[in-house]
Protein backbone atom coordinates (compact mmCIF):
# COMPACT_ATOMS: atom_id res chain seq x y z
CA UNK A 1 0.00 0.00 0.00
CA UNK A 2 1.54 3.50 -0.86
CA UNK A 3 1.05 6.88 1.25
CA UNK A 4 -1.01 8.49 -1.38
CA UNK A 5 -3.97 9.60 0.45
CA UNK A 6 -4.63 12.28 2.52
CA UNK A 7 -2.78 11.07 5.53
CA UNK A 8 0.54 10.22 3.49
CA UNK A 9 1.02 14.09 2.39
CA UNK A 10 1.81 16.08 5.46
CA UNK A 11 0.57 20.23 5.77
CA UNK A 12 3.05 23.02 6.47
CA UNK A 13 2.62 23.78 10.28
CA UNK A 14 1.82 27.59 9.48
CA UNK A 15 -2.03 28.46 8.73
CA UNK A 16 -2.43 29.43 5.40
CA UNK A 17 -4.86 32.64 5.59
CA UNK A 18 -6.27 34.58 2.61
CA UNK A 19 -5.78 38.06 1.44
CA UNK A 20 -8.73 40.30 1.22
CA UNK A 21 -9.09 42.09 -2.07
CA UNK A 22 -9.54 45.68 -2.08
CA UNK A 23 -13.57 45.72 -2.54
CA UNK A 24 -13.62 43.20 0.45
CA UNK A 25 -12.00 45.48 2.55
CA UNK A 26 -13.85 48.34 1.67
CA UNK A 27 -17.29 46.67 1.99
CA UNK A 28 -15.79 45.86 5.96
CA UNK A 29 -16.54 49.59 6.15
CA UNK A 30 -20.27 49.02 6.26
CA UNK A 31 -21.09 47.01 9.11
CA UNK A 32 -17.84 49.08 11.59
CA UNK A 33 -19.92 52.63 10.20
CA UNK A 34 -23.66 50.62 10.90
CA UNK A 35 -22.45 49.24 14.48
CA UNK A 36 -21.01 52.56 15.37
CA UNK A 37 -23.74 54.53 14.86
CA UNK A 38 -26.48 51.92 16.32
CA UNK A 39 -24.33 52.07 19.22
CA UNK A 40 -23.73 55.91 19.39
CA UNK A 41 -27.44 56.82 18.31
CA UNK A 42 -29.52 54.46 20.36
CA UNK A 43 -27.73 53.75 23.51
CA UNK A 44 -28.76 55.82 26.46
CA UNK A 45 -25.62 56.97 28.04
CA UNK A 46 -23.33 57.21 24.82
CA UNK A 47 -20.14 57.08 27.27
CA UNK A 48 -20.95 53.30 27.17
CA UNK A 49 -20.87 53.09 22.91
CA UNK A 50 -16.71 54.17 22.88
CA UNK A 51 -15.90 51.39 24.77
CA UNK A 52 -18.26 48.60 23.36
CA UNK A 53 -16.79 50.13 19.75
CA UNK A 54 -12.99 49.91 20.72
CA UNK A 55 -13.45 46.48 22.70
CA UNK A 56 -15.01 44.97 19.63
CA UNK A 57 -12.05 45.99 17.09
CA UNK A 58 -9.42 45.40 19.65
CA UNK A 59 -10.57 42.14 20.88
CA UNK A 60 -11.86 40.72 17.24
CA UNK A 61 -8.56 42.37 15.72
CA UNK A 62 -6.30 41.08 18.62
CA UNK A 63 -8.18 37.37 18.51
CA UNK A 64 -6.52 36.67 14.92
CA UNK A 65 -2.92 36.67 16.85
CA UNK A 66 -3.39 33.19 18.96
CA UNK A 67 -3.02 30.06 18.14
CA UNK A 68 -5.89 28.07 16.52
CA UNK A 69 -7.49 26.47 19.43
CA UNK A 70 -7.69 29.64 21.68
CA UNK A 71 -8.87 31.84 18.69
CA UNK A 72 -11.91 29.76 18.49
CA UNK A 73 -11.98 29.46 21.74
CA UNK A 74 -11.83 33.42 22.23
CA UNK A 75 -13.86 34.17 19.05
CA UNK A 76 -17.06 31.78 20.71
CA UNK A 77 -17.02 32.32 24.04
CA UNK A 78 -15.61 36.49 24.40
CA UNK A 79 -17.00 37.24 21.23
CA UNK A 80 -20.81 35.86 21.79
CA UNK A 81 -20.42 36.36 25.52
CA UNK A 82 -19.44 40.08 25.14
CA UNK A 83 -22.70 40.61 22.60
CA UNK A 84 -24.69 39.04 25.80
CA UNK A 85 -23.17 41.09 28.44
CA UNK A 86 -23.56 44.14 26.50
CA UNK A 87 -26.87 43.09 25.40
CA UNK A 88 -28.37 42.67 28.97
CA UNK A 89 -27.07 46.47 29.14
CA UNK A 90 -27.93 47.78 25.87
CA UNK A 91 -29.52 46.10 22.98
CA UNK A 92 -27.57 48.78 20.60
CA UNK A 93 -24.42 47.62 22.10
CA UNK A 94 -24.48 44.06 21.33
CA UNK A 95 -25.58 45.05 17.91
CA UNK A 96 -22.63 47.00 17.43
CA UNK A 97 -20.85 44.44 18.85
CA UNK A 98 -22.30 41.83 16.78
CA UNK A 99 -21.40 43.75 13.52
CA UNK A 100 -17.79 45.06 14.17
CA UNK A 101 -16.23 42.31 16.25
CA UNK A 102 -16.41 39.75 13.00
CA UNK A 103 -15.34 42.47 10.78
CA UNK A 104 -12.19 43.22 12.63
CA UNK A 105 -11.59 39.54 12.81
CA UNK A 106 -11.71 39.74 9.23
CA UNK A 107 -9.20 42.46 9.14
CA UNK A 108 -6.87 40.86 11.51
CA UNK A 109 -6.94 37.75 9.51
CA UNK A 110 -5.91 39.98 6.34
CA UNK A 111 -2.85 41.33 8.30
CA UNK A 112 -2.27 37.62 9.24
CA UNK A 113 -2.07 36.76 5.64
CA UNK A 114 0.07 39.97 4.61
CA UNK A 115 2.80 38.88 7.05
CA UNK A 116 2.68 35.61 6.40
CA UNK A 117 3.62 36.59 3.03
CA UNK A 118 6.46 38.81 3.37
CA UNK A 119 7.99 36.35 5.61
CA UNK A 120 10.19 34.63 3.86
Amino acid sequence: MTGTGSTGSRRSGKPEFRRLRRAELWLLVIPVTLGTVFAVLWTEPVVLAIPAVLLAAATGFGSTLLPSPARQIVFWVVGFGAALVWGLREPALALAWLLIFPSAAAVGFHVRALRAQSDP
